[in-house]
């Protein structure tokens, strides 16, 4: 009597998650489905978001570094540090263009170019 089920407490977490990745890959399935004469913008798009993939590894890489050497409450002020207050947060935001940019050239509609804006 009275003995409801009830659902795991990270439910709404793990369907939140779900959602918002399933979102990230509207890009990515204009990007696929392009057309031959659209390959050259994917190229580019994708190349954008490699570049912004290897920038975040390179920063967060030196940070790691310096964090060992210096302690963790130190400010990290070598390598891309000294060019950006947070260069990981900089690849992050190029990766994410990239993204765009490739979901961009590869939409055949209105609605999915409109997604891949949307998505990153």
């Amino acid at each position: 009597s009275g003995s409801a089920r009830r659902l795991p407490p990270r439910l709404p977490f793990v369907l939140s998650f779900g959602v918002l990745l399933s979102a990230f890959c509207f890009p990515l399935s204009s990007a696929v489905t392009a057309s031959p004469r659209r390959a050259l913008g994917v190229a580019l798009g994708a190349l954008t978001a490699l570049c912004g993939l290897v920038l975040q590894s390179v920063a967060d890489g030196q940070k790691f570094n310096f964090k060992r050497e210096r302690g963790a409450d130190e400010l990290c002020t070598r390598g891309l540090w000294t060019l950006s207050r947070h260069p990981n947060y900089l690849a992050e935001m190029i990766f994410h263009a990239g993204l765009m940019l490739a979901g961009l050239a590869g939409a055949r509609k209105l609605s999915s170019a409109f997604l891949s804006v949307l998505a990153p």
